[in-house]
């Protein structure tokens, strides 16, 4: 027959915990009762004797201390070994519990073997002390108090034992630990050494992708632009404009795929340079001025006159988001209006949070979809990426920006009721000193000004903008002017100047200007006229009018403000025959300054010689490094314009051996890189090369002309 398996008691009041020690148990021979707290435990072995009692510590009604104490006090009980299971950790908890008879501790969490280990160790030496038993008391120092120990010598050793066992188990488990750490490390390092390789050998790609598609597209840009301006059908025109439109597409695309790649390796780092947000602003809008008026929108923009304009920050990326949400807007509107609004959201003494808001009358956006919109090569559904086009990198782009700003951005929005884009940014402010203000020639304290204007928003601005420059503005809608222009000449009174738009009378604002000229009982006032940018032919019907001044609009504030000093000091000195005020003025001296371009590639030179010329510019061309030093030891130039990767000498290496001739003859010519390399650190490499500025290709005729005429 069989030896009956003996029992070991555990008292446990965790389900869980109770069901894992007992399979352990089981497994491994003992057989098994359990208890859920201490009063059970004792009500047990009143009528039972286990070979052991393996407790838990904290438990309700009695703990496991109060539980050993009762087994130990009691003269049947007392032989029976109590291990008490805990995950508490105090020594002052161990003292308590050898205090109580406790003849082990088990700290949680434990392993099998370690379990089964430690209680066949207690029972061993439970026998040994049988023979040698001999109570030892100890008085024990710990944490400032003094504890009294009395119990068996043999257990004491045995506790001592076990505790050395176990922190040589749990120095083995570190060490174990340690090792896997140290692989864990080794494997980061070589993991982290492959993606430093990854993103070196896709920084390159790019690099190269962007200067093998620029230098193609800016021939395809730049001849379009200069077939553009010669005599064509309207056929040929439509055709070329598409071609226009879908490189410029491509290229957005490129700068697009160029600057997600730089975020998302955190490789993007905004300037702080000084710049003024009303020309940032301005000229952002008139970026954009024509694709509005193609789509019949009026685009208008607003900066709150509490706004500081003097700023610094990376005017380049605040305009990149700028450009993103008003084009977006531009693009998803059919009718009405895109408002720019620019507010000031708080101001310390060193920098301003500045809020802004585009806003639209266009399709909306779905409420589930809000959020969605900022992720990267999203679009709010594939009926409006498939009608209005575009890869949904725009918003997660400008989303990153604003976040390198140190602002947030956000969209309110109805579905066909349109939408308000919203975004903060932090700038610094520039130490502006104070200047007196000096006095102008013309006054314009008390200027009487008549605003002709359809456009609600846009009447607005004009007032606010009026009234900041003292003047005392009246803004009607067209159907009303002739009823204001009557009543004021019924009280004697007339206009001194008017603004008006070229499209506010039934959609001709010259007629009405002849009506107001042709009355003599409204004093002939000066007039201005408002227009949409590329409406053909408007400037010339200005001057045949005798129209003083002619501004397209967007107008910049500081356009606006020179136009009428002007046309006032022009009426005030009587001059006559004097040509129409516009926004556009021609650039003399042009055809002195001599160019040498230096570039290789035969399209991108021959665009860049034919955009030149046109502007009335001499130019000399070289095909590399080498033909560019000989021509600039032949003669001189005023500029030149390099391009950096080139065969026989790059830009690089000709710009040096450039810079060292002028040391022995002294001067130093303006050197501009023209390149296709337009990742990060191009442009610094070509400034410390010793060139002066930098322009990526494909080249905006704008910007070229503006660093041109900048260095001569």
């Amino acid at each position: 027959m069989a030896q009956a398996a003996e029992e070991i008691l555990i008292v446990e009041d965790s389900p869980t915990q109770a069901l894992k020690l007992q399979l352990i148990l089981e497994q491994n021979g003992y057989r098994v009762s359990v208890a859920k707290n201490g009063r059970e435990a004792i009500d047990h072995l009143g009528a039972h004797t286990p070979i052991m009692v393996i407790s838990d510590i904290v438990m309700p009604e009695m703990d496991g201390y109060e539980m050993c104490r009762r087994i130990k006090e009691d003269p049947v009980m007392r032989e029976i070994p109590v291990v008490l299971l805990t995950s508490l950790s105090d020594p002052v908890d161990v003292i308590r519990g050898l205090q109580c008879g406790a003849d082990n501790f088990i700290t949680k969490p434990y392993k099998e073997d370690f379990l089964i280990s430690r209680i066949k160790s207690v029972l061993i030496n439970r026998e040994m002390r049988k023979s040698l038993s001999t109570e030892w008391g100890l008085k024990i120092y710990f944490n400032g108090r003094q504890y009294t120990i009395t119990s068996d010598r043999m257990q004491i050793i045995d506790l001592l034992f076990s505790s050395f066992e176990n922190a040589v188990q749990k120095n083995q488990e570190l060490e174990n630990a340690v090792r896997e750490l140290k692989e864990v490390q080794r494997e980061l390092a070589h993991a982290k050494e492959v993606a430093e390789k990854a993103s070196r050998t896709k920084s390159l790609f790019l690099a190269n992708m962007s200067h093998d598609i620029r230098t193609p597209m800016n021939g395809i840009i730049g001849m379009t632009d200069l077939c553009l301006e010669t005599d064509l059908t309207a056929e040929q025109r439509e055709y070329l404009n598409m071609v226009k439109a879908s490189a410029d597409s491509l290229l957005s695309l490129l700068n697009d795929i160029l600057d997600l790649s730089k975020i998302e390796g955190d490789a993007l780092e905004l300037e702080k340079v000084p710049f003024n947000l009303t020309d940032t602003v301005d000229d952002t809008l008139k970026m954009l001025a024509v694709l509005a008026h193609r789509k019949g929108i009026e685009l208008v923009g607003r900066i709150r006159r509490d706004v500081p304009v003097a700023l610094l920050g990376d005017p380049g990326r605040l305009r990149q988001v700028v450009v993103n949400l008003v084009g977006n807007a531009v693009k998803f509107t059919e009718r009405g209006e895109v408002a720019l609004d620019v507010a000031l959201k708080e101001e310390t003494e060193n920098e301003a949070v500045l809020h802004f808001q585009v806003r639209d009358t266009g399709v909306g956006i779905p409420k589930d979809k809000q959020k969605a919109i900022f992720d990267a090569f999203t679009q709010v559904d594939e009926s409006i990426a498939r009608k209005y086009g575009g890869t949904g990198l725009g918003l997660s782009i400008s989303a990153r920006l604003v976040g390198l700003m140190n602002g947030d951005i956000w969209v309110e929005s109805e579905l066909g009721e349109g939408s308000t884009f919203h975004f903060t940014a932090r700038f610094g402010l520039q130490a502006v000193p104070k200047t007196v203000e000096q006095r102008s020639e013309v006054d314009l304290d008390g200027l009487t000004v008549l605003v002709v204007e359809n456009n609600q928003t846009l009447r607005q601005i004009l007032q606010e903008t009026l009234s900041g420059w003292r003047m005392c503005p009246t803004c009607v809608a067209g159907n009303d002017v002739l009823t204001v222009l009557q009543e004021q000449e019924s009280r004697g009174e007339a206009f001194s100047l008017v603004l008006l738009d070229a499209h506010s009378w039934d959609d001709d604002g010259f007629t009405l200007a002849e009506r107001i000229m042709a009355n003599p009982r409204w004093a002939a006032p000066t007039i201005m006229m408002l227009s949409a940018v590329g409406i053909r032919g408007d400037a010339e019907r200005c001057r045949k009018l005798g129209i003083a001044a002619y501004l397209t609009k967007p107008v910049k504030q500081s356009e606006l403000l020179d136009a009428i000093m002007n046309v006032l000091h022009r009426r005030a000195t009587t001059a006559v025959d004097q040509p129409v005020v516009t926004r556009h003025t021609l650039r003399e001296g042009r055809a002195q300054k001599h160019i040498l371009l230096a570039e290789d590639n035969l399209i991108n030179r021959r665009l860049a010689l034919s955009m030149l010329q046109k502007r009335g510019y001499r130019v000399t061309t070289a095909e590399n490094g080498l033909e560019a030093i000989a021509a600039f030891q032949r003669e001189p130039f005023d500029l030149i314009l390099m391009d950096v990767q080139m065969p026989e000498m790059d830009g690089f290496e000709a710009t040096g051996q450039i810079r060292r001739l002028e040391m022995e003859r002294g001067g130093r010519i303006p050197i501009v890189a023209m390149t296709a390399h337009a990742m990060k650190g191009d442009r610094e490499r070509c400034l410390e090369a010793g060139m002066d500025d930098y322009i990526s290709k494909p080249i905006q005729v704008d910007k070229l002309m503006d660093i041109i005429e900048r260095w001569t």
